[in-house]
């Protein structure tokens, strides 16, 4: 595996654990508050930045790459209120579809596209988390981030539970 690529991989290994462990910060400050809709939403997350992180680390090690495993990096997410939350993550997001866009280019230009096709999957995933939070920033900007339209977000955001944590 070309080390510049591998490099990009391992990079973004990092970004998605840090992703997973901000969205479980982010999910225990809600959950404890009470807001289970919002936790539930950041509990999944979560869940779902781990998995992203696990899909490059199978295929560094099945392209023969060696995973440079990242150390736990801890979030401080005292007294966030949503807008705060979601507009955060947003960013956050954009900075993921950053790092991926770049590792894709990288693998063009090195002419990996087994990578690059690879990585295509992360390009079309980060359109629609970044339109995800978009739509939620959005309604919290029309309803505002308390009482009753608070209430309204975390009840909408609130997934069944055979299909959640």
């Amino acid at each position: 595996m070309n080390n510049r690529i591998l490099k990009c991989l391992n990079d973004q290994i990092k970004i998605e654990y840090d992703a997973s462990n901000y969205y479980l910060s982010l999910a225990i400050n809600f959950d404890s508050k009470g807001y289970k809709g919002i936790s539930q939403f950041f509990y999944n997350q979560s869940t779902e930045e781990r998995n992203h992180m696990i899909m490059v680390i199978k295929y560094i090690i099945e392209k023969g790459g060696e995973v440079e495993m990242p150390i736990l990096k801890r979030f401080d997410v005292p007294n966030l209120i949503a807008i705060d939350a979601f507009t955060n993550s947003l960013n956050n997001e954009i900075d993921v579809t950053n790092s991926i866009n770049e590792s894709h280019h990288v693998a063009l230009e090195i002419k990996d596209y087994t990578t690059a096709n690879f990585l295509q999957w992360f390009i079309n995933e980060q359109r629609e988390e970044e339109d995800k939070f978009r739509s939620i920033i959005d309604k919290l900007n029309i309803i505002g981030d308390s009482g009753i339209g608070l209430y309204q977000i975390d009840q909408e955001l609130i997934i069944p539970t055979n299909e959640s944590i």
